[in-house]
């Protein structure tokens, strides 16, 4: 382990551990020892087939282009070097093995177009063997080097080949014709088949990352395209949303909305009624622009929050589903708990200024009014005194009880001090109004239970039944409050107190 940490930082110029990884390059040392395996067994025999062949050829003078028995016979030992080498060694004649053979395809050309009688069939066998090596030095440069070296050793392979068509033929009675059109139609066929050896894997490679990623992903991905006229349409209404096909869907899509690849969300999903999304996915379409939103989906468990992100794909529309549910409901309790009193239950103070003013807006856009009261209850100090700060607390937790089933559902209560409570009622006719908290004073006329027995505590109310502002009119029920407290107790209604200059000037 020692060895091999020294040599990992000598390679790394003495990196330590805790430093980041350095980016990994391509290396002939990830290619697989060519030395094992039924596959070199296969190759093995094929290299004495190969140089037996060339060597019968040569020994009984057939040999018509002894240019091309010593290439094949070159190879061939090439090739039993790659068999019988292991290790570093192996590894270094692998990596050098495209060089060798675009060398050797180079060389049979040259000779073979320099050489021979053009006219002789066998010296057309040759040349043609000869190209058709080409693609496969290609596809070694591609399968050994690193891509932009393949490319670049590829390519010049290309221009000497092309090169040598341009300038061999004429330079020999007979091979003038067409030569200029055959070396074009080489340089692009060879310049082809390069360009694609370059492309297709990485566009292929990067494709299969990309649905790997996707596919694994937790979050539910959709990916929508038009189908035939609709590749230019807008989308107005969910009629022309079904005109998009579903491309693609990953695994959470179908989990959670039963979206599969060549189904439509309108009809086939759990999203037919996800009016929201249609309009983000039409916004995105439309606009070519990306369009995010939190938004309640149907799913097949039923509804949950997701975070949609929409944006452009070519034609279509990529949209991404990330479920925030427990967010939102962790949210959604954060911001319960800052509003809410946490001994009674009731809105807070904060919770009442901002569910006040809420109301107040909604009453005064609709022509409508409310009546605030102020309550306070008269002896709870004594009970806080005598039975001590718990039976003062469960006093409060019995108070905010009765308040609650003395009251509409509509109306809100909070408990916005010690034990001072507010009521907002909406809706209440100025005839009704006494009548109403009057009986709200009459049902704190039964005793409460505080450690055991029976104590009696009293409100004073101090009522606004027109309210128009809610700091005027809190500031009017608490003085009538204390007016009905100093009558000892009961129920004072009042009207808002106008607020003078130098209030007006501190508010602004």
């Amino acid at each position: 382990m020692g060895d091999g940490n020294g040599a990992a930082r000598a390679q790394y110029g003495g990196a330590s551990s805790t430093q980041a990884r350095p980016r990994v390059f391509w290396n002939p040392a990830l290619v697989q020892d060519p030395s094992r395996g039924p596959v070199l067994l296969a190759l093995a025999s094929l290299c004495v087939a190969c140089a037996g062949v060339a060597a019968l050829r040569w020994v009984t003078g057939k040999d018509s282009a002894p240019i091309v028995n010593v290439v094949q016979l070159t190879a061939s030992a090439w090739l039993a070097a790659l068999v019988v080498s292991r290790g570093r060694v192996g590894r270094t004649l692998l990596q050098f093995t495209p060089y060798l053979v675009s060398a050797l395809a180079l060389t049979t050309l040259v000779a073979i177009q320099a050489t021979g009688d053009a006219a002789d069939p066998a010296h057309t066998h040759s040349l043609l063997a000869a190209y058709l090596a080409l693609p496969v030095t290609y596809l070694l440069f591609f399968l050994l080097r690193p891509p932009s070296e393949a490319l670049i050793g590829s390519l010049a392979t290309c221009a000497v080949v092309t090169a040598a068509q341009f300038a061999l033929p004429p330079l020999f009675v007979g091979r003038v014709s067409y030569d200029h059109w055959t070396a074009l139609l080489i340089a692009y066929w060879n310049g082809a088949v390069v360009m694609l050896l370059w492309a297709v894997p990485r566009l292929r490679s990067d494709r299969d990352l990309l649905q790997a990623v996707m596919r694994s992903a937790q979050d539910a991905m959709v990916l929508l395209v038009p189908r035939g006229r609709a590749r230019t349409a807008a989308w107005h209404s969910n009629a022309s949303l079904a005109e998009f096909r579903v491309a693609f869907a990953n695994a959470a899509a179908t989990r959670d909305f039963g979206v599969k690849a060549g189904s439509d969300l309108v009809a086939d999903a759990a999203l037919r009624s996800a009016r929201e999304l249609f309009e983000a996915l039409a916004e995105t379409h439309n606009r070519r622009a990306e369009v995010a939103l939190d938004t309640r989906l149907p799913t097949l468990e039923g509804l949950r929050w997701f975070r949609v992100t929409a944006a452009p794909y070519e034609s279509g529309v990529a949209a991404t589903l990330v479920d925030i549910t427990d967010h939102k409901e962790t949210e959604g309790r954060a911001l319960a708990m800052a509003f809410t009193d946490p001994l009674t239950g009731l809105a807070n103070r904060r919770g009442f200024e901002v569910e006040a003013a809420r109301r107040f807006a909604t009453t005064e856009a609709g022509g409508e009014h409310l009546t605030l009261c102020y309550i306070d209850l008269d002896r709870f100090k004594e009970v806080n005194d005598r039975f001590g700060h718990m039976a003062g607390d469960d006093l409060l937790k019995d108070v905010a009880r009765r308040l609650r089933s003395s009251v509409r559902g509509t109306d809100l209560v909070a408990r916005i001090g010690g034990d001072e409570f507010v009521v907002l009622a909406g809706g209440l006719p100025d005839e009704f109004v006494e009548p109403f908290f009057q009986r709200l004073h009459a049902s704190f006329a039964a005793p409460f239970e505080v450690a055991g027995r029976q104590v009696w505590v009293r409100p004073s109310l101090g009522v606004v039944p027109r309210a128009e502002e809610l700091v005027d009119a809190l500031a009017a029920a608490d003085a009538a409050m204390y007016d009905a407290k100093q009558r000892g107790g009961g129920v004072v209604l009042t009207s808002p107190v106008a607020r003078s200059p130098l209030q007006e000037l501190g508010a602004s």
